[in-house]
């Protein structure tokens, strides 16, 4: 992962790029719309993690605040 002038990258061995965010505050928030398709393809396929999980992911975020990125 890359991170520079307010943006995060994540990008293969080959130099393909993966995934994109923007710093928001506290928080990188990704680029969905400049994902390449097949990303989105891959990440459908695995099995959803649990709230507990995203809670740690996401740095012990409030369920409040993971319950209002789900819907969005």
């Amino acid at each position: 992962m890359i991170f520079k002038d307010g943006k995060a990258t994540v990008e293969l061995a080959d130099g393909s790029r993966v995934l994109s965010a923007i710093k928001s505050r506290k928080m990188y928030i990704v680029e969905l719309d400049k994902m390449p398709p097949k990303t989105l393809t891959v990440q459908s396929n695995r099995k959803s993690a649990s709230f507990d999980i995203w809670h740690q992911c996401l740095a012990h975020t409030g369920a409040d605040t993971i319950c209002e990125m789900i819907s969005k």
